[in-house]
């Protein structure tokens, strides 16, 4: 009944173009609250180097200015600042110098929860650094002993960006806009987002781009504004503008389709381990698009994107390391793969890639009792080659109880959402006299032809058919010939049965 169903199957992003505005917009929760402890942290390390760099100044000065009034001072401990506001260098400038001398305060180091304390101090005072840092300290947690604090970081924030921070105006503006620890307010919440954009903060300017492109918040579409917002985000290195950017560039969408500056972007985005950027990106050169088919490099990609729980990257890199396509065949970490993405992601493409496989028995033991049962769930998220394959195994009861009804409006769905595979299956059931469904002709003829064209050996034998006899369709058997002569060349002995020399003239 079924033939192969697992060979050429690649999950493309560019599907997701419908939701992709969305789904990029935000970090989860947990991940936008690594993204910023991590770079509070990169900060605390820059200004810790910038201090070390004073310091090594600092003794060099003093190792050569015998006789001169220079000095260098140690201050206690409450006095230093490893962090330093993250924009003051670590030093301060002394009074004014006699005879050209410099004073240079040079601060000692404090532990982490010595700086915490210190931080949430500066911040009570009302210094717009500090108070921004605070915010950071209670969000993410963890530094210097501080316990997160959601509600204490939202209420630092809003001071911080009143003081006209544009960072902490950016993080009041995504707390407003996704509800994170608030109720949202997107009206609210762009208000904050435009300041943060003004003030060149990237993630701002792709959120108040965004707003502007879709008329969010009360705002008026502005399409070439929200571009240039989007563009400005490109620039300061926003990897999410940067994805959005090249794969809108890859399609021809927000921007006149260019492929190779659609790849640049991409590739700027990976760099930044944006995992659906590192998953478009090796579809690019898993197909040659835009540059040379690479399929090593497509394979990298994907497996590094499948490590960061992309779910189509992860199915894609399951299927290239079932086959042995750019790289040795690993049915271990393809099978992990793919059922890590049909189970605990619910990815319909994974579901049904896993269910195809386990009913053919293509790299997995055959099991078709459990491949019905992923490719239902992928049928219940109307993946269109589920609805084709459920579909088949529902019409002719294979593996299930037979349900013709509901199979065959299974097939049709899939069918007329595209799927090569429910058309040939549909065309199938059709063309049978005394098939389990009444025959129908014109619509068998209409959907093997559909397959035929697609390249399904099956699709070719039976339009060729309908062609030959005028089943359906208008008699053409010159026509017929071809498509007949078309399956016979690629291995089906059934088509062989039927041609005719006769026919070809």
């Amino acid at each position: 009944m079924v033939c192969c169903v697992v060979c050429c199957l690649l999950a493309p992003l560019a599907a997701q173009a419908q939701s992709k505005l969305g789904y990029y917009r935000r970090d989860a929760d947990e991940a936008n609250r690594q993204r910023m402890a991590t770079q509070f942290r990169n900060d605390a390390a820059r200004a810790e180097q910038r201090l070390n760099e004073l310091r090594q100044r600092n003794t060099h000065a003093n190792s050569n200015s015998a006789g001169s009034t220079s000095s260098s001072t140690r201050q206690g401990r409450a006095a230093v600042s490893p962090l330093s506001g993250f924009s003051g260098g670590g030093g301060d400038s002394g009074p004014a110098a006699i005879e050209s001398s410099v004073t240079t305060t040079v601060r000692v180091r404090e532990t982490e929860s010595e700086t915490a304390a210190r931080i949430l101090a500066e911040a009570r005072s009302g210094r717009p650094e500090a108070m921004w840092n605070a915010g950071r300290l209670l969000y993410t947690g963890g530094y210097g002993g501080v316990a997160r604090n959601d509600a204490q970081a939202l209420a630092w924030f809003r001071k911080a960006a009143e003081a006209g921070h544009p960072g902490a105006a950016t993080a009041v503006g995504e707390a407003l806009l996704f509800g994170h620890g608030v109720p949202a307010q997107p009206a609210e919440a762009l208000r904050w987002l435009r300041m943060g954009a003004e003030g060149g903060e990237p993630r701002a300017q792709l959120q108040w781009g965004m707003a502007l492109l879709k008329g969010e918040g009360g705002t008026a579409t502005d399409t070439a504004a929200g571009r240039r917002w989007l563009d400005a985000a490109v620039q300061g290195g926003e990897r999410h503008a940067q994805w959005l950017a090249g794969s809108e560039r890859r399609q021809g969408g927000l921007w006149p389709k260019d492929v190779a500056e659609a790849r640049r972007l991409l590739a700027l985005a990976a760099a930044q381990q944006q995992a659906q950027a590192m998953a478009e990106l090796a579809e690019m050169h898993f197909a040659g698009e835009g540059g040379l088919r690479d399929l090593a490099e497509a394979r990298r990609l994907f497996a590094a994107a499948a490590g960061l729980e992309e779910p189509g990257a992860m199915t894609n890199a399951a299927l290239m390391a079932f086959r042995g396509e750019g790289g040795p065949a690993e049915p271990a970490q393809a099978t992990a793969w793919l059922r890590a993405a049909a189970g605990r992601l619910n990815h319909a493409d994974a579901q049904y890639a896993l269910g195809a496989r386990l009913f053919e028995g293509a790299g997995l033991p055959q099991d078709k009792a459990e491949a019905a049962t992923w490719l239902a769930r992928a049928a219940a998220q109307q993946q269109r080659d589920a609805l084709g394959l459920y579909g088949a195994m529902l019409t002719w009861g294979e593996a299930v109880p037979q349900d013709t009804a509901r199979g065959v409006a299974m097939l049709r769905a899939g069918a007329q959402a595209g799927a090569v595979l429910a058309a040939e299956y549909l065309g199938d059931v059709l063309f049978k006299e005394r098939g389990p469904v009444p025959q129908d002709l014109p619509e068998a003829a209409r959907w093997n032809r559909v397959a035929a064209e697609a390249g399904r050996w099956g699709g070719m034998l039976r339009y060729g058919l309908a062609l030959k006899h005028g089943l359906g369709v208008p008699q053409n058997r010159r026509e017929g010939y071809r498509w007949l002569r078309e399956a016979a060349d690629r291995g089906m002995a059934a088509a062989r049965e039927h041609l005719d020399p006769a026919d070809a003239r």
